[in-house]
């Protein structure tokens, strides 16, 4: 029996101190409850803020922990392969810009050789520029000479 009464004082004594503290608690909000939300709201924004800071002081913590994890052996040998990467990159570029400089002296000497040919042509009386490409006059075997002597064959015998 005893064990019983001392399990429901118990109960009742925990029940009584818990209604205690809220009826506590709410009378203190009913007094004091503005400024309770205000503080809140203080500490939400502080909260943000020092946490930004924190955030950022933490990131270049972590960037200088890892600029001293490398040693100078590997950050030296890294910017030499770099450097020499580089060069050979503008070698190759240097060597195509040679090889298109002399593709275009070669076809500036072509174009002045054509020039004096025109002029060789003029002079001999056969014209100043030929009026056909090289090219297509050799391709084509002027296939309008033949039509029209045909044609002119018909009408003579007809």
């Amino acid at each position: 029996m005893q064990l019983t009464q001392v399990k429901q004082k118990c109960s009742t004594s925990v029940d009584n101190n818990s209604i205690q503290r809220a009826l506590i608690s709410l009378l203190f909000l009913q007094s004091y409850g503005w400024y309770v939300v205000f503080i809140l709201i203080a500490v939400y924004y502080i909260k943000g803020r020092l946490e930004q800071r924190f955030n950022k002081w933490r990131s270049s913590q972590s960037h200088e922990v890892d600029l001293h994890r490398y040693d100078d052996g590997t950050i030296l040998s890294r910017q030499q392969a770099l450097e020499e990467s580089r060069r050979r990159m503008q070698e190759t570029l240097d060597a195509q810009a040679a090889a298109f400089a002399e593709q275009q002296k070669i076809k500036e000497e072509d174009k002045r050789k054509q020039k004096f040919e025109d002029w060789d042509r003029h002079v001999e009386g056969k014209g100043y520029r030929s009026k056909y490409r090289p090219q297509e006059h050799a391709a084509a075997p002027q296939p309008s000479t033949s039509s029209s002597q045909t044609k002119k064959e018909n009408i003579s015998t007809g």
